[in-house]
């Protein structure tokens, strides 16, 4: 029996996933851990998504099907899915990725036992289209430092890839975050606020398949496509990513509880990072 308000929310923010769509939710809907509500959020695609969707709503009542108007772009989705939730514990869920069935089991084992963590995450191998494991991935990102500016510098020192936030996290703290910014890097703008919060932990087993083909990550799009996606309504407007991108770390200095010595250090930290980057 599940209760009435889920423990875990699940929110899959999905564009024209028709073709790994099924794998996606099967691989949810097969969680050891079965107390948890899974919102789909449709931006307006024009395949088979909503048929698909619907289908699967009909038939788990776990199930939270909504279809957007038109296209918000992929940032607005994901934030919106979270919007929607319930649970004391949250996660991002990609339409093209597959979670082993023990991931949120596993990881929430950890923030049950583990005030002090954040967000807690599995290791990652990498699919191809047909869902062969081509590689192993070192997240590096199991951030546990004492302090929230040691903490704040690491993650921005070692992130590469942002496997991490499909994680499960503290809905509280997400809460007290800015979300995704409508940027490149906004996902890892959201990550430094969060790390802010408390401490990341990574379970050492490879609980999460992340599909890595031409069709489902932007990370081989050109920024052109990229900016396209964050933001469909961006075309003939002036490009400010990047700077969006950086100012944003600054905001979330600013707006943390951290005593004014160590936001000051972390300030010249992101200014020296800002130099550097625009360079």
């Amino acid at each position: 029996m599940m209760n009435i308000r889920p423990e875990i929310s699940i929110g899959m923010p999905v564009y024209n996933g028709e073709r790994y769509l099924r794998q996606a939710i099967d691989s949810l809907l097969s969680q050891s851990f079965a107390d948890f509500e899974l919102i789909i959020s449709d931006n307006a695609s024009a395949d088979k998504t909503q048929e698909i969707c619907e289908e699967y709503a009909n038939r788990d009542a776990r199930i939270n099907y909504i279809r957007q108007p038109q296209n918000m772009g992929g940032p607005r989705n994901w934030n919106y899915v979270f919007t929607c939730s319930q649970g004391d514990y949250f996660k991002w869920a990609s339409a093209n990725d597959v979670c082993h069935p023990e991931f949120l089991d596993g990881c929430k084992r950890v923030l049950d036992e583990r005030d002090d963590v954040v967000l807690c995450y599995p290791r990652t191998k990498f699919i191809d289209e047909n869902g062969q494991v081509t590689e192993e991935y070192e997240d590096v990102l199991d951030i546990q430092d004492e302090r929230a500016k040691d903490r704040f510098i690491r993650l921005l020192m070692t992130m590469r890839l942002n496997n991490a936030e499909s994680g499960l996290i503290r809905a509280h703290a997400l809460r007290k975050t800015a979300l995704e910014g409508i940027h490149q890097g906004g996902d890892i703008n959201l990550m430094a606020d969060l790390i802010l919060r408390g401490k990341f932990y990574e379970l050492p087993e490879y609980y999460y398949y992340r599909r890595m083909s031409p069709d489902s990550v932007t990370v081989e799009k050109s920024k052109a496509e990229i900016r396209r996606f964050n933001n469909p309504d961006s075309y003939g407007k002036i490009d400010l990513s990047d700077v969006k991108f950086q100012f944003a770390f600054f905001k979330s200095v600013h707006h943390s509880s951290l005593p004014a010595g160590e936001k000051t250090e972390l300030y010249k930290f992101l200014i020296k990072a800002t130099y550097w980057n625009f360079r």
